[in-house]
């Protein structure tokens, strides 16, 4: 087994469970207020994606990241259509998503296809920043799950750079840059009741006493 291997199927189960946190937010508030509607659908759809080029290369592990991950993006995505208002704008993006696994399937040069499909992911992973500023607020958005996918982002970054593989090392350095504004934004708007819990932490931490 691969580093890659290894790291592949690590990372799939951990960013599977951050996804159902990040549902369990949306439901549990019964809000999705500032979550990227483009962000989450394309991961949805791109996971799709993902999983046909496995199963055109022969990699299990890549199938399987991307069914499983498909799978735990469903609440999410029900979650936001059920709790948001989807702008036509919005709803446009989403049919041109579901075109993503059809087109892995009949597309010959699926590794170009491929690299097409992560360009466009940081275009939507940028929106997730974006959201928390326009409404000054964290709203649903669960700093878990942005947390896992900036851990991966920076681990795929120095894999990257050790077999110098140059899409990587291009366009991971660029999500951990954007999911660190993320989690920078969340932290400024984060909601009251997560400021109180912090202040709680704070004053009875050892040194505060």
């Amino acid at each position: 087994m691969t580093v890659a291997f290894i790291a592949t199927v690590a990372f799939t189960f951990v960013q599977a469970w951050s996804l159902w946190i990040q549902a369990g937010t949306i439901w549990k508030k019964r809000s999705a207020e500032s979550v990227s509607v483009p962000l989450f659908t394309f991961g949805c759809f791109a996971c799709v994606g993902f999983a046909i080029y496995g199963y055109f290369i022969r990699s299990i592990a890549t199938l399987a990241s991307g069914g499983i991950q498909c799978l735990m993006y469903v609440p999410v995505v029900i979650g936001i259509i059920r709790f948001k208002r989807v702008r036509p704008y919005e709803w446009a993006l989403v049919a041109l998503f579901t075109a993503i696994g059809p087109l892995m399937a009949i597309v010959s040069r699926k590794d170009l296809f491929l690299f097409a499909i992560i360009s466009v992911e940081l275009f939507v992973l940028a929106d997730q920043p974006y959201q928390i500023w326009k409404n000054k607020s964290a709203g649903a958005v669960n700093p878990k799950t942005m947390c896992v996918y900036l851990a991966a982002c920076a681990f795929w970054t120095v894999y990257a750079l050790m077999i110098h593989d140059w899409v990587l090392s291009v366009f991971n350095p660029l999500g951990v840059v954007i999911l660190g504004t993320t989690l920078a934004l969340w932290w400024r708007y984060r909601p009251e009741s997560e400021y109180d819990a912090y202040q709680e932490f704070d004053a009875a931490s050892p040194r505060a006493q």
